[in-house]
């Protein structure tokens, strides 16, 4: 599957768990910015949500912090561009929502799909803690 195809996945698919959630959904025309969704929640407050797709690699997924449309290839995300990162794993059809602090806090971020052999939980994102789209506003 090519990655725009992937992208347009994971756009459908966060699309549908955003209604599901109750908000209404306001869709970025033409690809030309740096937000896909404005998410509004019954008391108008409205949510900047970027997608990202990142395939499954030794249980893990990579949200990556650049853009990577005409909008800014290349160009790192801000803190004041987005309010949630929508991190889509087709592998596993999951979507993890990341604050858009912490995503634009580095170039990349980690997050374990699946417990560490050692049980390790210090220095670990797990993917479990990121499924609550509430938490990441």
């Amino acid at each position: 599957m090519n990655h725009k195809v992937t992208g347009n996945k994971g756009e459908a698919a966060v699309l549908h768990d955003m209604v599901e959630r109750g908000y209404t959904m306001f869709i970025e025309f033409g690809d030309n910015d740096k937000v896909d969704f404005i998410a509004m929640d019954k008391n108008y407050k409205t949510i900047k949500i970027q997608v990202k797709a990142s395939t499954e690699v030794d249980g893990k997924a990579t949200l990556w912090s650049y853009c990577a449309g005409p909008g800014g290839y290349g160009e790192r995300y801000t803190k004041e561009q987005v309010d949630v990162f929508a991190l889509y794993i087709p592998d596993r059809d999951m979507i993890l929502y990341i604050n858009g602090t912490l995503g634009t806090s580095q170039c990349t971020l980690t997050f374990r799909l699946d417990t560490p052999k050692n049980n390790q939980k210090k220095g670990i994102r797990m993917a479990e803690d990121y499924l609550d789209f509430e938490r990441a506003t």
